[in-house]
């Protein structure tokens, strides 16, 4: 799975010079926005009040506990540490 990011191309015209329905790209590799890991609520808002929209996004997870490694890590460190003190090693 990848996120999406669409830019409106804006109507096509038709053979018979109609107006047709809008035309839209996905630009999310351009923009580096495609693999961003479980993205659920994107926020586009001008946060650093420089004049252009930001993109601000959000998963849920304050730490990622999808990392493999520290999986890996967790598996042989189980035995040494408490449970607390592994969570707080989970990478954010």
């Amino acid at each position: 799975m990848r996120n999406t990011l669409e830019v409106n191309q804006g109507p096509r015209v038709l053979q018979n010079d109609s107006i047709g329905d809008p035309v839209f790209s996905d630009i999310s590799f351009y923009a580096g926005m495609a693999e961003t890991d479980w993205s659920w609520t994107p926020s586009v808002i001008d946060f650093d009040n420089d004049g252009y929209r930001d993109i601000f996004i959000t998963n849920g997870f304050p730490k990622d506990v999808t990392d493999h490694d520290f999986g890996a890590f967790r598996s042989k460190a189980y035995n040494l540490a408490s449970k607390k003190d592994l969570l707080e090693q989970i990478p954010q």
